[in-house]
């Protein structure tokens, strides 16, 4: 796992020496809601949102810029959002940071030319589950209207957590009888 995570590391620092730094935007109110955002030069373009993988308790924005080449030459925005671990904020605290994200690239999507009706939301790991509670997420609980994503892509993820519950995940991911994750 070392070995990967070194890769990724050297492949996020190559995609940054070949596309530069991203632009960083504060998408909440706590010093770690940030998301770093690597532009296309093309206007009205799709975004994609990677949400980085790492147990829920770890990874960063920094290290999972690797896939940014890919996506910003073939024509589409690449954001990846910071935020709080399941230690910090519980599990659910996780989903409504990853909500909030999405939610302020949507408002935002025209201020650095991106479509905010062609917004792709993608998680590797224990982050494609919060991927996938994006992607069910009623957007009008935060003020926006109708579909805010277009696709979405689930990598790897746990989303019956069932089965979390009785990995070593459950020493720092708190679930009550019903397998939910508690606050």
């Amino acid at each position: 796992m070392q070995q990967v995570l070194r890769r990724r590391a050297l492949a996020s620092d190559a995609a940054r020496d070949r596309l530069g730094n991203p632009r960083t935007f504060s998408y909440g109110a706590t010093p770690v809601e940030t998301l770093d955002l690597y532009p296309t030069g093309r206007p009205q373009a799709p975004i994609v949102v990677f949400l980085h993988g790492g147990a829920w308790r770890g990874g960063d924005a920094r290290s999972a810029a690797y896939a940014a080449e890919t996506f910003v030459h073939a024509g589409a925005h690449y954001a990846v959002p910071e935020f709080a671990t399941v230690l910090d904020v519980g599990l659910d605290g996780m989903v409504a940071r990853a909500r909030r994200a999405v939610a302020w690239l949507a408002r935002n999507a025209p201020s650095f030319g991106g479509d905010p009706e062609r917004i792709h939301v993608i998680g590797h790991s224990s982050d494609a589950h919060l991927a996938a509670s994006v992607l069910v997420t009623d957007w009008s609980t935060v003020g926006l209207l109708g579909f805010v994503i277009s696709g979405g892509a689930c990598i790897s993820g746990m989303y019956e957590l069932g089965s979390v519950r009785l990995s070593a995940r459950s020493s720092y991911v708190k679930f009550d009888r019903l397998f939910a994750p508690s606050p």
